[in-house]
């Protein structure tokens, strides 16, 4: 399976102003956190930018196009005027096809991890909508021009949280078991394990975890010794 994931605006274009930081910054590091832990799964991840570049909403319609993608998800921040207006919301082209329902599950799992408004998925003929020939989804997270969401998006510990909940979200839903790990299940001992075998102190292979024997004690001690 093929997904694009679209991290919204980039290089020349910033998106939506906060107070400190650019919607483009926020899509991306969002995007490239939820490309991750998608992968991870086994789908294959196409992302429209990977960096701070300018790409034309033409141009990240073609890519999914061209890739044969089965699924395309644009990521944006939210604006308004109003430093007040608030809450998450998720658009498709229209009710029929595929896109509908994926923008209802994904729209349900971000006001539950969020907890903010739910402003519903609406309808609307975005480009990357409109010209993509997969189902299409755009994701509006928060409002960046609201203070206290602002501080939220640009919380990186949000970020990893909020990703790996939308990331096993997302698995879920195409029928994938979530495989994303951050933890490392190298043995704190591994290191001196491997030196001492190298060394002939260690002969046979051990599990890290299991107890040692009087007998085996000795022997390593004597052979420790000899090597002396």
């Amino acid at each position: 399976m093929k997904l694009v994931l679209d991290p919204g605006h980039g290089g020349k274009d910033p998106g939506a102003l906060g107070r400190y930081s650019l919607e483009k910054d926020i899509n991306l590091s969002i995007a490239l956190k939820l490309g991750e832990k998608i992968a991870a799964s086994g789908i294959q991840v196409i992302l429209t930018r990977k960096g701070d570049q300018f790409v034309d909403l033409q141009s990240r319609c073609d890519m999914a196009n061209q890739n044969k993608a089965d699924y395309f998800i644009s990521i944006h921040c939210n604006g308004a005027g109003d430093p007040n207006a608030h809450g998450t919301e998720t658009y498709c082209y229209g009710t029929s096809g595929k896109a509908y329902p994926l923008a209802q599950v994904v729209q349900k799992q971000m006001v539950e991890f969020i907890r903010s408004a739910d402003r519903g998925v609406k309808i609307a003929s975005f480009h990357v909508l409109r010209y993509t020939n997969m189902p299409a989804i755009l994701l509006e997270i928060m409002f960046i021009t609201n203070p206290r969401e602002e501080e939220i998006l640009n919380n990186i510990q949000w970020q990893d949280d909020f990703t790996t909940h939308m990331a096993k979200a997302l698995c879920n839903y195409f029928g994938y078991k979530f495989a994303y790990s951050d933890k490392t299940d190298k043995h704190y001992a591994e290191d001196y394990y491997k030196a001492w075998k190298e060394k002939g102190i260690i002969l046979n292979e051990h599990d890290l975890d299991s107890p040692l024997t009087w007998g085996e004690y000795i022997i390593t001690q004597q052979r420790l010794k000899e090597m002396e």
